[in-house]
């Protein structure tokens, strides 16, 4: 029995299929479709969704546990990072190899310039600095064009220096011993006061321009020798009032002091003179007195 509903024809079946509604229905769906392969727009609205309940969801999986050790992994390497950053700028503050040992720990490492290096070198004694590494040998070591970079590195009894190349390759490595280095004390170049208040200095201490004109009448060697580093006087304010001789010596050297004035305010600036110089210097000022 056939239903009032139903299509008798063909044609009919045809005009119901393609009516307007169900082309307009087929095409926006079309559109839909293609719209969603090019833009993604179901993906983003249920990750929007997911990420909303991210909170309350189990921290549980293998992508999770792969995430939560490459946060970890970069939290680490920023904080190593950021400690070596900041025992390179402690160890910048060290003005000796001394200083430089306490500030950094067993394992550490910073990076030193050749200018930095000479100013902690030039601040150990003579007979150290010289057990060390010969100046001659830093100097040749200083002077090669392969020099590229100098590192320290702490172990649990040395300093250990590295002499880097440009092809990364260490040409040169010394070890400065920890305990050694604090039996010995640093040169101190300045005290706070006068001549006068320096045990080892008394007994020999002189007006400057009598021990600058004794220094004057001794060949230009032996003067040289005596004031081998003028810089550190030539840049001091005031003026020289008085000069002492030590009457201790180290490893061949003698210190020699000089008393400055400058408003008002006297200090004492130490230099380290050949001993055989000072020997030639003593004997022209030996009448001289105080």
């Amino acid at each position: 029995m056939t239903q009032w509903y139903q299509p008798l024809k063909i044609s009919e079946h045809l005009k119901r299929i393609f009516s307007i509604l169900n082309i307009g229905f087929f095409i926006g769906f079309a559109v839909l479709v293609s719209f969603e392969f090019k833009f993604n727009w179901c993906e983003h609205m249920i990750g929007n969704y997911l990420k909303t309940l991210n909170n309350k969801r189990p921290e549980i999986g293998t992508i999770w546990k792969t995430g939560e050790q490459t946060s970890n992994a970069y939290t680490y390497l920023d904080t190593i990072v950021n400690k070596q950053i900041n025992v390179s700028l402690a160890a910048r503050k060290a003005t000796s190899f001394t200083q430089l040992a306490l500030k950094i720990v067993q394992g550490q490492w910073i990076k030193f310039d050749k200018e930095y290096f000479k100013k902690l070198y030039l601040n150990l004694p003579n007979s150290l600095a010289s057990e060390i590494i010969q100046p001659a040998e830093l100097i040749w070591l200083f002077l090669r064009s392969d020099l590229s970079r100098i590192f320290c590195e702490k172990n649990t009894k040395d300093l250990i220096i590295y002499f880097i190349d440009s092809e990364n390759r260490v040409i040169k490595q010394i070890n400065i011993n920890i305990e050694k280095l604090k039996q010995f004390k640093e040169k101190k170049i300045y005290f706070k006061g006068q001549l006068k208040n320096i045990p080892e200095f008394q007994g020999r201490i002189f007006s400057a321009s009598d021990f600058f004109k004794a220094i004057l009448n001794l060949p230009k060697e032996t003067a040289r020798d005596l004031i081998p580093t003028p810089d550190i006087l030539l840049q001091e304010k005031g003026h020289i009032i008085k000069a002492g001789i030590s009457n201790e010596s180290e490893s061949g050297y003698i210190k020699l002091g000089f008393e400055f004035e400058n408003n008002g305010e006297k200090k004492v600036v130490f230099i380290r003179a050949r001993q055989w110089a000072v020997w030639h210097l003593s004997m022209d000022i030996a009448n001289l007195k105080e």
